[in-house]
């Protein structure tokens, strides 16, 4: 069973949002989004019809789970903004990767970085 909600987004613009499930209670439950309601409803329809997995294939989209990100490590979060820092000097630079390479990553480096 699917079904569409329509959304108003901040730019004030409608959406329509399908929420389905690729079974019976407990299974899986997926949505998707769509810009007009006769292509949301086309797609219930299809649901209804074929099935979530195959409507998503008929929509050319890959029916499989996504797989979750992977979370970076501490070492690797500080990693990437030590890389983007902008309007430093290189000595700045240098003992940021100093502190990360003989403080940070040999105590807290394999930390997964919560990301909320």
């Amino acid at each position: 069973m699917a079904h569409v909600r329509e959304r108003t987004r901040s730019d004030g613009t409608t959406s329509f949002d399908v929420s389905y499930r690729f079974g019976g209670r407990g299974s899986k439950q997926g949505s998707l989004t769509f810009v007009d309601r006769k292509s949301a409803d086309a797609f219930v329809a299809a649901i209804a019809a074929y099935g979530a997995a195959r409507a998503l294939e008929m929509h050319g989209i890959d029916p499989s789970p996504r797989k979750a990100a992977r979370a970076l490590t501490v070492e690797q979060w500080i990693r990437h903004h030590i890389d983007h820092l902008t309007g430093v000097e290189q000595y700045t630079i240098d003992k940021y990767n100093e502190y990360l390479r003989n403080d940070i990553a040999p105590h807290l480096g394999t930390i997964p970085a919560a990301v909320r």
